[in-house]
């Protein structure tokens, strides 16, 4: 599967969303590393992070250093993340989530990447850093 937008968090740009869409400055965006082996992506029918979060491996933390638009028009970034001591089953994709609720379950998905540099991988109990490029996480055009 490629780089994809969750299709309700696409529905909500424009406000049929089930859920507030997040403001990607300042809300507790998360990433989670996904084994895609326990849950296939889908994302026609995967809203919320209850959908999803049994295929998570690891846990995750709010992002720092959130922008919208610093590094291009539409793009989101933030600073380097850090997993420590990872351990688990192989990554093979990333889920965005907006951690808005304070709860896991149902927080809303955003995207899910799979072209980030280093992926698949297999964690091996050191750390592991997810270092966005320079252009940004991602870009809505």
């Amino acid at each position: 599967m490629a780089d994809g937008f969750y299709e309700e968090f696409r529905n909500g740009i424009l406000g049929g969303g089930v859920h507030a869409q997040p403001d990607m400055n300042g809300n507790d965006i998360r990433v989670a590393l996904r084994d895609e082996d326990t849950t296939a992506v889908n994302l026609a029918t995967q809203i919320d992070a209850a959908d999803v979060s049994g295929a998570w491996v690891g846990s995750h933390t709010a992002l720092a250093g959130l922008t919208v638009g610093s590094s291009a028009v539409g793009a989101f970034d933030h600073t380097d993340e850090t997993y420590p001591l990872l351990s688990g089953a192989t990554v093979e994709s990333l889920d965005y989530f907006d951690y808005q609720t304070a709860v896991e379950s149902t927080s809303p998905l955003i995207a899910n990447l799979d072209s980030w540099t280093g992926l698949p991988l297999t964690p091996n109990g050191g750390d592991v850093i997810l270092a966005p490029h320079a252009n940004g996480v991602f870009q809505i055009p």
